[in-house]
């Protein structure tokens, strides 16, 4: 049977109650239903709160199958005989509890009949959005009552009913009652209408009952508990991809306007051609190019004979009509171009005639710059120039090299351009600007808590996100224009990034998710004291998991694949910092799988911006951008956006473009700092020690605002400790209430004392036996301010 202390009821995913109604069948109901025989091996059951290291959170499990008998084996039979193994169980465990109970919340406004009239009764219930208020139908059993509170089934005198208010702060009822003798009253927990103290079940534990473990045997049936809760969905549902338009009100816009892409292209003349008199194209070859560029077009030029005659009508229609430049200007905005170099040019005359050359850069614009000036060759000798000129290409223009020269000759008349004839182009290009769609942190954390665990939590509204909603998250579809983007993001990498950017854990509390620094999860206000620890009991530990000698920290390097403009500039990839050899050698990824490159984020935009048909490889991929929070407003066709915070740029040295690079303060480095109080909790003892600086992916050079990518880090300068990684181990006697307490809050502190010191710690793992009053096995990390030096003369006892 029952035990008085504990009750126990099947219910499912809706809350609702399975139970066997009077003819000795299977039902449903709201009304809540409490098994006559409790399962057997319940009172040996422990169930265990140990920490997430992922998360930071507690899961919450039972240890053993448990074996349900009389009309909880009939309850099951029914379920698995009928509705199959998917159908969702849930075993709840209440136990008996004296508190206040407050007086009742919430309020009633009557919309039609009365409280209760004869007839239909209709009206609201209003209260604090997201709270819960209690009602209860008073009166006669002899008068038929029934009815909805939302969609909550109300029937029978005395039931006492939780109502969950919705975000509007109010919940509809419509209750027919055959008479005027009943009435619709708000009451608290225990049914009543002002405040006292009184018994009460609370529930303890809430686990799904896995049907695939059913076994029937006899008059027994045997299932084994999962863990329900938040932990659960997050196991089953933490890695699923899931879809989040971005064409919604919810999305914000971010102007993009490009990164100065610098890019070079070197050429040669020396091709071994003897050039005769007339008008010619020679060859230009082009022998490479470093960096990138937009819309600017490097190629060689091909040897042509444009007219033996020197005609300057046959030229000026080459320059109009020809496809044989060097190089294009496909932008609707002029290029500045440098041009730098050496000719070398040798004559092959035998005597002196009547003989020139010039040869010229020519636009197609109708501009022309001289390479050679008017140049009357003597027999023989060759003629070195030095180049250096300034373009200005408009949009749509080509250049050309040509040569004009002409002899009077009959024979014997050539020139030729010697090895040394090499040019340089240098130019800065950007693309034009966008406007892009993005999610700030708080949207998403709120989409995927709802998704990942199915309707049943929801996100707070975290300070953190509050704190830091200008990092937000776009996609390659988003950044290369497509109003129809869709981020497609699962919540382990969204929380993983965030874990690497500032070390970050999360609690669930009422329904309720929230995600902060590790650090302020953990309440040091309200310390629950503990008696000593069991004699002998006591013992301390290495948390090894949380040792490491290696610090791999910023972001995923970019694939082969993909390539990167002007790349060896990226300063957001992977760096790895040491702190040398060590007895446990462990490497600590920080590495976000969420992508801050802002030249890969340009790149996309140079290279498939408008190609709406054209497929690429980071089309999916997730990207932050760090943006100015001050929203700047819609004028003409420009819409309402957010501009790219680039305040640190001015200070940054250790990059060719400082000026118009963003993401700055996304750097692995200021992650590192971001880091540093986890970080340096997780070194112990180790503030003397050095985070060596070891090799990074790309750019390692970069100084900006007193930050230097590439310097050591001394362990000690790494903010507050907040934890040591020692495990303080021992069989304390449970507070009665302790799982309400860790309801509260998990990351609470407990406080007790061994051999006459004082000690705190975080919990990490405890198994409550609710049928028990033994001790129970404690673990704590150490807080940081205990003097574990007194531990050197504890022997115990």
């Amino acid at each position: 049977m029952q035990n008085s202390d504990y009750i126990f009821s099947i219910q499912n995913k809706d809350f609702a109650f399975w139970q066997i109604d009077k003819s000795g069948s299977v039902t449903i109901s709201n009304k809540p239903y409490f098994l006559d025989f409790a399962p057997a091996g319940w009172e040996s059951i422990e169930i265990a709160n140990i920490r997430n290291k992922k998360y930071w959170g507690i899961d919450r499990s039972v240890s053993a199958p448990l074996q349900y008998v009389r009309d909880g084996a009939q309850i099951l039979k029914h379920i698995l005989y009928n509705l199959g193994i998917e159908e969702t169980v849930y075993l709840t465990i209440s136990k008996q509890e004296l508190d206040l109970d407050t007086a009742p919340l919430g309020s009633i406004n009557i919309t039609t009949g009365g409280n209760l009239n004869t007839g239909n009764n209709t009206g609201t219930i209003t209260g604090i959005a997201g709270s819960t208020v209690y009602v209860k139908l008073a009166g006669s059993p002899a008068v038929y009552t029934t009815g909805y509170i939302g969609t909550t089934l109300v029937s029978g005198i005395g039931m006492v009913i939780p109502v969950l208010i919705p975000p509007s702060g109010s919940i509809d009822y419509n209750i027919f009652s055959s008479s005027s003798a009943n009435s619709l009253l708000l009451v608290n927990k225990s049914g009543n209408t002002t405040a006292g103290y009184g018994f009460w079940y609370k529930q303890i534990y809430r686990g799904e009952v896995d049907l695939s473990t059913f076994m029937h045997n006899g008059s027994k049936v045997t299932c084994t508990t999962l863990e329900d809760g938040l932990p659960k969905f997050l196991k089953a549902n933490e890695n699923t991809v899931y879809e989040l338009p971005m064409n919604v009100p919810d999305a914000i816009r971010v102007k993009m306007d490009g990164i100065n892409l610098h890019q070079t292209a070197k050429y040669a003349i020396t091709d071994g051609v003897d050039y005769q008199e007339g008008t010619i194209a020679p060859s230009f070859t082009l022998l490479g190019e470093d960096g990138d560029s937009v819309g600017v077009l490097d190629v060689s030029q091909t040897v042509v004979q444009i007219d033996p005659f020197n005609s300057p009508t046959a030229l000026a229609n080459y320059i109009n009509t020809s496809l044989n430049y060097f190089q294009i200007n496909t932008n609707l905005h002029p290029v500045d171009i440098n041009i730098t170099g050496k000719v070398s040019v040798k004559f092959n005359v035998s005597s002196s005639h009547d003989s020139y050359l010039y040869s010229k850069i020519k636009s197609s614009w109708g501009q022309e710059w001289d390479i050679i000036p008017l140049l009357y060759p003597e027999p023989g000798r060759t003629y070195d120039y030095d180049v250096n000129l300034d373009i200005t290409l408009q949009p749509g223009g080509k250049l050309f090299l040509v040569n004009v020269s002409l002899t009077q000759m009959t024979s014997g008349y050539s020139y030729t351009f010697l090895p040394n004839s090499n040019f340089t182009t240098t130019f800065i290009t950007r693309q034009k600007t966008t406007y892009i769609q993005a999610f700030r942190p708080q949207y998403i954390f709120e989409q995927l808590i709802n998704k990942v665990t199915e309707g049943n939590y929801s996100a707070m509204v975290a300070s953190y996100f509050t704190t830091h909603s200008n990092v937000v998250f776009t996609c390659g579809n988003a950044i290369r224009g497509f109003d129809d983007a869709v981020l497609k993001i699962n919540f382990s990498d969204f929380f993983q990034f965030w874990d690497c950017f500032d070390s970050v854990g999360m609690t669930e509390k009422d329904g309720k998710v929230n995600i902060d620094t590790k650090q302020k999860l953990i309440d040091r206000s309200n310390v629950i004291q503990l008696q000593p620890p069991g004699s002998g009991t006591f013992k301390i530990s290495i948390a090894k998991e949380y040792l490491f000698n290696e610090l791999e920290i910023g972001y995923p390097e970019i694939r082969n694949e993909i390539g990167v403009l002007n790349g060896n500039e990226e300063f957001n990839c992977k760096f790895l910092f040491s702190t040398g050899a060590t007895k446990s050698p462990a490497k600590l990824d920080k590495v976000s799988k969420v992508k801050a490159s802002c030249y890969e984020i340009e790149l996309i935009r140079v290279t498939k911006l408008g190609k709406d048909t054209t497929d690429n490889k980071a089309d999916n991929d997730l990207f932050v951008l760090h943006i100015d929070n001050t929203m700047q407003p819609a004028y003409g066709n420009i819409p309402e956006h957010y501009q790219l915070d680039r305040t640190l740029n001015a200070t940054a040295t250790g990059l060719i473009e400082h000026l118009t690079v963003f993401n700055l303060f996304l750097s692995p480095k200021r992650n590192l700092i971001r880091n540093g109080e986890f970080i340096r909790s997780s070194l112990y003892l180790s503030d003397g020690k050095m985070l060596a600086y070891k090799s990074s992916d790309k750019n390692n050079k970069v100084v900006c605002n007193g930050v230097t990518e590439k310097a050591d880090v001394s362990v000690g300068s790494l903010g507050n400790r907040f934890f040591y990684p020692v495990l303080l181990d021992g069989n304390f006697p449970a507070p009665h209430n302790l799982i309400s307490l860790l309801d509260l809050n998990p990351l609470q502190v407990f406080g007790f004392s061994v051999d006459g010191t004082y000690y705190e710690g975080i919990l990490n793992k405890v198994s409550i036996s609710p049928a028990s009053r033994k001790d129970q096995a404690y673990q704590f990390y150490s807080v940081q301010d205990n003097d574990l030096s007194k531990l050197e003369f504890y022997y115990g006892g």
